[in-house]
Parts: C-alpha cells; structure tokens; sequence
C-alpha cells in the first residue's frame, strides 16, 4: 500500500498579492497625510474691539494682600482635612532587606 503526500496547494495567489499591495498602499498613503502633509490653516478674523492689545496695559497689578484681606475670601471655610505625611517608602529602595 503506497501513502501519497502531497502539498498543499496555495490558492489565492493572485489575490493575496493584490490585497497586500493594496494593504500597503493605503498605509503608505496614511502615513503621508499624518506626517507629511501640511494641513490647511485656518483664518480667524479678530473682531476690531479685541484688535487694540493697548487695553491689557491698563490692567493693574495683582494685589495679595487686598485677596488675603478680604472678607469673602477670610469667610472661606476649609472642608478638606490634611492628609497624614507618612513614610510610605524606603529612603533606597535598592538596597536589600
């Protein structure tokens, strides 16, 4: 009795080289427009009452002591407790037991 082995035949393959040849092609087309086409810029036309920046000279320094002395701000009340500092760690973590 004879046992014939025979391989596989590969079907497809026409195909299979088409669709990595496609499947190439649409990453290499990808890549081209994520990193190295330059996307369109986008004009904003400022509207004329923001065009002068003269008007951000005219805004005055900020005050602490007026915030830290107001009574709004010295009504604030603290709903937060501190959290306890502890050692969670070695100071060397490398070093053995």
């Amino acid at each position: 009795m004879a046992i014939i082995i025979e391989e596989e035949k590969k079907r497809g393959g026409f195909l299979m080289v088409l669709s990595w040849l496609i499947l190439i092609v649409v990453v290499a087309l990808a890549a081209y427009y994520v990193f190295f086409q330059n996307p369109d810029s986008i004009e904003i036309i400022i509207p004329p009452e923001l065009e002068d920046t003269n008007d951000f000279l005219t805004i005055r320094k900020l005050d602490t002591q007026e915030i830290i002395q107001n009574p709004i701000f010295s009504s604030l009340q603290v709903f937060v407790n501190p959290s306890n500092e502890a050692n969670i760690s070695r100071s060397n973590p490398f070093l053995p037991l």
